[in-house]
């Protein structure tokens, strides 16, 4: 358990100060993708990718074959990535323990060389349950290092990934893949609960709401423009057409994930239409 400070009834005042905290603590690179020893850009079956960024407990493994026993595999939270002082404090945490750690970028949440975000391939990107990632990464990094012993972490919406996935894996987590133990924190166990006190008047909303949702229609904004089926204008939502991919089965209505005030309307209109669910209800029950 951790130490709330005095006053931070609220869980995004907790955050917000535990943020600022981690801005004063100098052991990781803030905004700086040099914090990490190597990238791996990965390919996926379904024709996109994701970034891969690995720290190693000192420098003489990156010139040897031999590698660490153990692995940490990282799953970062919402709209985050692994130049998040969080990932790479945890990062820190693991190689004291000398333990190799991976960050896996959610699509489109990866930084460049000069902190612009690179966008994905297909429309949409990960969510809640998207567990289709981390997965593909345990299956390449076991034909790889088979004799890695693997361990999962992840915060927020990266922990519920995390814990979505081992129930899927079952008994093949340890017997194909080799994991050994999971540590996650925040895990939106009720999302459906969540959804309600981040659409609720006051700090939530203004602060933690209002700074996701600016990001989130950002990238629909992109999305529908990279895919020929909309256009950037920002203040015209009614020039926005309903989306559609170029097999035209998955459909997204932009106009309304634009002028969404809550993260329950962005999903509804956005998340849950591109990945098959009724509507965020359903979305955030499967």
């Amino acid at each position: 358990p951790r130490n709330e400070p005095w006053g931070a009834a609220q869980s995004v005042l907790q955050g917000i100060l535990q943020v600022q905290k981690r801005k004063r603590d100098k052991s990781h690179e803030k905004n700086s993708r040099s914090f990490w020893d190597s990238r791996k850009r990965i390919e996926t079956d379904d024709g996109d990718w994701f970034h891969a960024d690995t720290k190693y407990p000192s420098t003489d493994n990156l010139q040897q074959e031999q590698q660490p026993s153990r692995h940490v595999i990282l799953v970062h939270g919402l709209e985050s990535n692994s130049n998040s002082s969080l990932s790479q404090q945890i990062a820190q945490a693991c190689i004291r323990e000398n333990m190799k750690v991976t960050c896996l970028n959610f699509r489109s949440c990866s930084m460049g060389d000069v902190g612009d975000v690179l966008l994905n391939d297909t429309p949409g990107a990960y969510h809640l349950g998207f567990t289709d990632d981390l997965k593909h990464f345990l299956k390449l990094n076991r034909a790889q290092f088979p004799n890695e012993e693997i361990y999962l972490t992840g915060f927020s919406l990266g922990a519920n990934v995390v814990l979505k996935a081992l129930g899927e894996l079952g008994t093949s987590a340890v017997s194909d893949y080799n994991i050994c133990g999971a540590a996650v924190a925040n895990a939106p166990f009720e999302q459906e609960r969540n959804a309600r006190a981040l659409a609720r008047p006051g700090i939530n909303r203004i602060i933690y709401t209002n700074a996701l949702l600016k990001s989130l229609k950002a990238k629909a904004i992109e999305d529908g423009e990279r895919f020929g089926i909309g256009n950037k204008n920002k203040n015209n939502a009614e020039t926005l057409m309903t989306a559609a991919d170029a097999t035209n089965k998955l459909l997204f209505d932009l106009p309304r994930a634009l002028a969404a005030k809550t993260i329950t309307e962005f999903d509804d209109a956005f998340i849950a239409p591109i990945y098959g669910f009724q509507d965020c209800w359903d979305y955030y029950k499967k």
